[in-house]
Parts: structure tokens; sequence; C-alpha cells
């Protein structure tokens, strides 16, 4: 007999001043808003809400700059390896840009807001790169 898996629960927002919070719409709409430092995010129940308030809160704590529109994916790669949100050697960073400069900036995934990068985007980015027939990545097995 197989093993049951045990799934965690999904993460609880933190609660208190200063760590936003959830609510509804309109009492009885359905329609649930997460908001947190002036963002909102709009889910259609309240664990959506709850979910989206985890992300904005754990986008907060990672010091990605949370702004109306929300960052764009190429945007946030570029600063993820700066110096001061990274400790990567000089020789890796130059590295890093020049990855970004070839397989991300020229590509769709660039211009994504970071919130809406999910596994449909990566797979059309990585299907992007096979036309292009770049090599050098490992995509054979993707």
């Amino acid at each position: 007999m197989a093993r049951r898996k045990l799934v965690p629960p999904p993460p609880e927002p933190l609660t208190g001043y200063g760590n936003g919070g959830i609510h509804e719409e309109k009492d009885g709409s359905g329609r649930w808003i997460a908001e947190l430092d002036g963002m909102r995010r709009r889910a259609k129940s309240e664990e959506e809400a709850k979910a989206k308030l985890c992300r904005l809160q754990d986008l907060r704590s990672a010091q990605v700059h949370l702004s109306y529109g929300g960052m764009r994916f190429y945007a946030w790669y570029k600063l993820w390896i700066t110096p001061k949100y990274s400790d990567l050697g000089q020789k890796t960073r130059e590295g890093y840009e020049e990855v970004g400069r070839l397989y991300i900036k020229g590509f769709k995934l660039a211009g994504t807001i970071l919130e809406d990068v999910n596994d449909d985007v990566l797979e059309a980015w990585l299907s992007a790169l096979r036309e292009r027939r770049i090599y050098g990545l490992a995509l054979a097995g993707c």
C-alpha cells in the first residue's frame, strides 16, 4: 500500500500592525482584497487573498520594491544581482549580467510583471529559447 504524502498547510500571513490585511470587497460579494503598504491584490476567495498577502509580505521582506503595476522580471533580475542585495563575486555577477542580457532581456519574460511569472510564462520562455536555437543552456530535458 502506498504511503500518503503529508501536504503542509498553506502558509498563514503575518498578523499585527504593519503587516497588511485582507477584507471582503463588499459584504457578500465573494471578492476579496489583500493589502500591504498601499499595494492591493484582488482575489476570488479568502484563501487566495491570504496567499496573495503572504506573497506581498515575502516580497517586502526580500526588499523587492513594491510599486503600483508591479516590478518587471528583468528589472527585478538586475536588482537581484546588484551588490546591495547579493554577495556575489565580481566574475559571477558579470556572468549573470551576460545571462540576463542574452537569455532574458530580448524575450517576453523580461517585461512580465514579477508576480505574474508562473509555469506557463516560463514554458513559453523556454519554447522561445528553443525556437531561436540558443545553445549553451541545458534545455534538452525540458
